[in-house]
Formats: structure tokens, sequence, C-alpha cells
């Protein structure tokens, strides 16, 4: 079940139906031959092909943009929300086991994503305290919340010139970061957000809005 918060900025939280999270569970997908790694070695992702899986998180992503046509409106008022369509996707991505590193600093997601969406999956005999939690940042008002990483909890929200975010320092851990990253792209650039070499070098100052 989905609640839904206004601040820091619009996000939905909560988590799936127990026996779909363990079905999930039983089907990630472990093959090292499949894994797409970033440049940094701190992430690699496998693309979900299991039907039932992406069935249901599709209708989960393409609910959440028809629930906040208004806030598109609001951040994006020349934006026609008759063309807020896209294609979903999804992820199994993992932060590997190893030594303590630092994770994603503060960002925005790409200007195509409409809904971005993070599903967690917690090893059961990991300790709570071992960081790699998700901060959501509101850089008007410099306010942030912490959603820590766990079992089972889902955060979705919607691509917004304010949607900030980062994940905090990731201690060393005997357990892979586990988490499903649900996409739902569009073809219209909301902003020009990017990276250089991999890395954050834009602020909120920075960006332009392609539809203010």
């Amino acid at each position: 079940m989905l609640k839904y918060y206004k601040k820091p900025w619009p996000h939905f939280v909560g988590s799936l139906p127990k026996d779909f999270y363990q079905y999930v569970k039983d089907s990630w997908n472990e093959d090292d031959a499949k894994k797409k790694w970033n440049k940094c070695k701190k992430r690699s992702n496998i693309i979900i092909e299991d039907d039932k899986i992406n069935t249901t998180l599709n209708d989960i992503s393409q609910d959440i943009l028809s629930k906040t046509t208004d806030v598109f409106e609001k951040f994006y008022p020349r934006l026609d929300t008759n063309k807020l369509t896209g294609v979903c996707s999804n992820l199994f991505s993992e932060n590997p086991s190893r030594l303590a590193y630092t994770m994603r600093d503060l960002h925005i997601d790409n200007g195509n994503k409409l809904v971005t969406g993070l599903w967690y999956f917690r090893h059961e005999n990991e300790e709570y305290g071992y960081g790699g939690n998700l901060v959501l940042h509101n850089p008007i008002t410099g306010k942030e919340k912490l959603f820590e990483y766990g079992e089972n909890k889902i955060i979705l929200f919607p691509n917004t010139p304010i949607s900030w975010h980062r994940i905090t320092f990731r201690r060393c851990s005997a357990h892979t970061r586990r988490f499903i990253c649900m996409r739902l792209e569009s073809k219209l650039k909301l902003h020009n957000y990017q990276t250089k070499n991999g890395k954050e070098f834009m602020n909120y100052e920075d960006l332009k809005n392609n539809y203010e």
C-alpha cells in the first residue's frame, strides 16, 4: 500500500504485498553475464523480463503518473499534460558487498523520466545502519527527508525540478544492497540535467526547465 506525501516534494512511499515481494525475491536474476556495470563498478543492472513482475510494476508506475498530473502542471506550466505518456522498464539493481564506499551524490533524474521508483530488498540477515539510504532534498527550502533502505520498502516520485536526491554512504556489509529501479520514460525532455564523466556537476540554479 502506498501513501502520498507532498513534502519535501511529492512522493509515494509504502510496501507491496508480501506474496508478490517473495515472488520477486525468488525470481531475482543473479546471472553475472547479464549484469551491466556503471563506470565505477558500484552498481549493476539486469533488465527484468518476467511478465508478472513487469505487469505489476508498470501498472504502479502508470498509476502514479495519473495521480500526479497536477504536479506536472505546477512545475511545467507550458507542458501539454495530454502528452504525459511513456514506456516503463524495470531493473534488478545491486550495489555489491565489499569495502565501504560513497554512493551517488545530490542529483536529479534525467529529463526524459516522468516517474522513478525504488523498491528495496534488504537481506533479512543485514541489520539496519549500513547506509545506502535515500535522502530527498528540496533545493528551494533546503529541507530533507531520509528514506531508510529496508525490506520491502518502496518509494516513487514524479520527476520535477525540485526532485533532488542522494544516497548516503554505504558501510562495509557482507550482503549485497539490492533494489529494483522502476522507470517511466518519455520522448519529452522535461529539463536539461546531465552528468559529466559519470559525476554530478550541475546544481538547481544551473537547471533549465524546458516547459516553464
